[in-house]
């Protein structure tokens, strides 16, 4: 029983992420798509027509009938007609039904991406649905099931016409026909169904035999694989995923067609039986000679029909797992306002607690306070959990135990916030292959800009013909990207850590200076920023607040902190 249910939801999704293709390709191109379903349903009638016009040129050449040169202006009209209408056609299915519609497709999937939780882009079930989205997109598999259903309907209405007309010769032939293509539906339905669920299977090990693929196209590896001549060892090691991943695919497809072969052969023995149940009604004077040069013309289309439908149906199938990927993520809810995050009086955190899984703590009981106009660096090991720290605090990661408080807005998982009081500057920051003032302020972007971090305001990106910047100057983008947006709340992830030590006491205070009225929050290796600020807060290796104070009380009273600037101590003398 809960099988027959389970089955019947399938369907029902199916159907509704069928409506979901239909409207998305219609939504975008509407003219285009209409003129497609005209000319395959013109297409698939032009098998019956051109054998209506066979036999009835052939009785009227033998009759010698006067409606010979009738049909004769008639057939040239109809061949003449869809002759220009394929012209159409083409561009229709290239430039708009394809290139235009995954352009939008594309456009959506972008912007969805904005509207999705953070943790998600670290959740493998998410990345892979991502993954599949991306995939349907990039192989046009929007515009390719569309195509497949209108070829399904055009070619279903071809047979039936076909059907129509073999009926007037003899009753059984599209019965015939029918049951040996029966054998060869169900071998292509039981096929499809083994490779999608292998597919499945395989998500993971596709992602990963990708990522490693596109390595060897990586700038930032390029010259590692050079030195370390590591070519060879990458390249055997992709050769090797993907014959383990397609493997089980190609052994499936293997056996679906041997049993295809078979089918085929019988497919090809109905129609051998029906031309010979033709042939001897015309012996017999039942039928005309036309009837046996129409059945000529129409019995094997009847079975190119029936391969089209096979093909399209097999092809719809594949297409199906990735167009749920796509449509489910799409139109998964979306957070319609979000809560604007102010600090008026302090953000508080109290007993925060934080884990990747079950295995792996990031954070344990963190509590502390940072008021309105303080200065705060938080400082640790690597792996203390200062980034996790800054990312529950931007609402990024879901907390599994405690409370993030800003003023009287407790941050919940699921909730969009409004980022617009807050300005971040992080450790991996973007660099786009835009211009120097764009990379700065985007939309905002004004003369000048480039100049003030002592940059000419030129495009960045030497793969697009720009210029190249090194990682201090890529600094000195993001710091300004930072300081540029008026905020309440500024956030400097590692703000130093290209800078020589020397300089790094000058541009601190500077940016101190610049945001004396703002609030602070500093991560950072660097120790000597310590001493500018108001408060540190120190992580240790157990992911736990060590210490709590200024720098002068921290070095007395917190061992952690003093042994991680003592280790520093010779670049900060003086």
């Amino acid at each position: 029983m809960w099988m027959r249910e389970v089955k019947s939801k399938n369907k029902f999704l199916s159907f509704t992420i069928c409506l979901w293709d239909i409207r998305s390709v219609i939504s975008t191109v509407p003219f285009a798509a209409v003129y497609v379903l005209f000319y395959l349903v013109l297409s698939a009638l032009s098998a019956s027509i051109t054998s209506l016009l066979i036999e009835k040129l052939t009785n009227s050449v033998l009759l010698s009938n006067t409606l010979f040169l009738t049909n004769i202006l008639f057939y040239i009209a109809f061949y003449v007609v869809t002759q220009l209408l394929s012209f159409g056609y083409a561009i229709a299915m290239n430039t708009f039904v394809f290139e235009k519609v995954t352009s939008e497709m594309n456009r959506r999937l972008s912007m969805k991406m904005l509207d999705i939780e953070y943790f998600s882009l670290e959740n493998e079930k998410e990345l892979n649905k991502i993954y599949k989205s991306r995939e349907c997109i990039n192989e046009e598999r929007v515009s390719d099931a569309f195509i497949c259903m209108l070829s399904i309907f055009s070619t279903l209405t071809a047979i039936i016409s076909s059907f129509a007309i073999a009926m007037k010769w003899s009753f059984i032939l599209p019965f015939i026909l029918l049951l040996c293509y029966i054998p060869e539906s169900m071998i292509r339905n039981k096929a499809v169904k083994e490779e999608n669920a292998e597919k499945d299977k395989l998500l993971l090990s596709e992602r990963e035999k990708n990522d490693l693929w596109k390595v060897f196209f990586r700038k930032e590896s390029a010259k590692e694989i050079r030195i370390f001549q590591t070519g060879k060892f990458l390249e055997e090691k992709w050769k090797q995923q993907n014959i383990s991943l397609y493997s089980n695919l190609w052994d499936i497809k293997n056996r679906g067609m041997k049993k295809v072969f078979g089918a085929r052969l019988l497919r090809m023995l109905g129609l051998i039986g029906c031309m010979i149940i033709v042939s001897i009604k015309c012996v017999r004077g039942e039928l005309l000679a036309g009837a046996m040069a129409g059945a000529i013309a129409l019995l094997p289309s009847v079975q190119d029909s029936f391969s089209l439908l096979g093909n399209r149906y097999y092809r719809l199938r594949q297409d199906m797992p990735y167009l749920r990927s796509l449509f489910q993520f799409l139109n998964q809810n979306s957070h319609n306002h979000s809560c604007v995050l102010t600090i008026k009086n302090r953000i508080r955190v109290k007993n925060a607690s934080f884990r990747y899984d079950e295995r792996q703590e990031a954070l344990s009981h963190i509590s502390f306070e940072i008021f309105r106009g303080e200065k705060v660096a938080v400082v640790g090991e690597n792996g203390a959990g200062k980034s996790t720290l800054l990312k529950c605090l931007l609402g990024m990661y879901p907390l599994e135990n405690g409370s993030i408080e800003y003023d009287n807005i407790c941050l919940k998982r699921g909730e969009k916030y409004d980022y617009d009081n807050i300005s971040i500057m992080l450790h991996e920051f973007g660099k786009y292959s835009i211009k120097v003032s764009e990379n700065i302020a985007f939309e905002n972007a004004a003369p000048g800009m480039a100049e003030e971090v002592g940059l000419e305001d030129v495009m960045l990106g030497k793969e697009f013909g720009g210029t190249e910047l090194s990682g201090g100057e890529w600094q000195r983008i993001a710091l300004a990207r930072c300081l540029k947006k008026n905020a309440d709340f500024y956030i400097l992830d590692e703000p130093t850590s290209q800078l020589d030590p020397v300089y790094e006491r000058d541009v601190v205070r500077s940016v101190l200076e610049y945001l004396k009225r703002k609030t602070v929050l500093i991560v950072t290796h660097r120790m000597g920023i310590c001493r500018f600020v108001d408060k540190v807060i120190v992580l240790n290796k157990e992911h736990e607040i060590a210490g709590i104070g200024k720098h002068e009380e921290l070095m007395k009273t917190c061992e952690t902190y003093r042994e991680l600037y003592n280790n520093q101590a010779q670049w900060y003398v003086g």
